[in-house]
């Protein structure tokens, strides 16, 4: 994930939180009776071991005391395969509320679709649904290169979701470039993406009001890297494209998984 994209998915977290958990007076009423149940926030990295996925009563007022128990089941479906997991909830305390993450252990299978329950005592329920991002290839070539030999990254076996590619170059530690991003319009082909990339033009994009100027020589023997991102369907849109609505920002659900590829650079000085 990109620094810029990995920022905005920060303050939307901080946004779900907002709503969920309290930055508000604490003797506010009920968000929705009507249409509101529970807010559900799950980004599930399929390369993970464990994932949580935290949900809120959305009409318990912003107490500890209220929300001290969540009165919830809440079940994981693989859709293909027919197994299902009853998720057992971890309780936290924070900011002066109780926050209540459901732990997933089974493992995720790319390119499978999956659906959350979550179920109150009296049988009110919101049901999420989300397609796992199939399992593509990345490839840099060349792994080692001179400051202004082009750089190939190639995405191969695309047949789900958004990708998104930005380069990281060794200036300050690391800076990332605006990130290019890729969807696919046709679900369940090979589909194939190709970025070319010069190191030494790369510098150029490094804005001015930086103080320090670096060329190719001060970077000599340093990393470019490739942060790759690829998103169920639908899941990059929900996280950065859509526009902020309060009930539907509530329901953050998909997956994901991330890659990081590496070119070095070396050249005579």
């Amino acid at each position: 994930m990109t620094k810029r994209n990995f920022c905005r998915l920060k303050f939307l977290l901080s946004v779900l939180l907002l709503i969920s958990f309290g930055a508000c007076d604490n003797s506010v009423d009920p968000v929705d009776k009507d249409l509101g149940i529970f807010s559900i926030y799950g980004a599930i990295d399929i390369d993970a071991q464990v994932n949580y996925i935290r949900v809120r009563d959305l009409n318990a007022p912003f107490t500890l005391e209220a929300t001290e128990e969540l009165d919830a089941e809440v079940v994981l479906e693989n859709i293909n395969s027919g197994f299902s997991e009853t998720l057992t909830s971890i309780r936290k305390e924070a900011d002066g509320v109780y926050v209540h993450n459901f732990e997933v252990t089974q493992s995720i299978v790319p390119d499978n679709d999956y659906r959350i329950y979550v179920t109150r005592s009296d049988g009110r329920q919101v049901v999420l649904d989300m397609t796992s991002p199939n399992k593509a290839v990345f490839e840099v070539t060349p792994e080692v290169n001179s400051c202004f030999t082009p750089v190939t990254i190639t995405l191969s076996n695309v047949q789900t979701g958004t990708v998104t590619v930005s380069i990281g170059v060794p200036f300050r530690g690391r800076y990332w470039m605006e990130p290019d991003v890729f969807r696919v319009t046709n679900e369940g082909a090979n589909n194939e993406y190709e970025i070319t990339y010069n190191p030494g033009g790369l510098l150029g994009g490094i804005p001015a009001n930086f103080e320090d100027e670096v060329t190719c020589e001060d970077i000599n023997g340093e990393e470019y890297l490739v942060s790759i991102s690829h998103y169920g369907p639908g899941f990059y849109e929900k996280l950065f494209v859509e526009s902020f609505d309060i009930l539907e920002t509530s329901k953050r659900f998909g997956s994901y998984y991330q890659d990081t590829l590496a070119t070095k650079l070396s050249f005579p000085e």
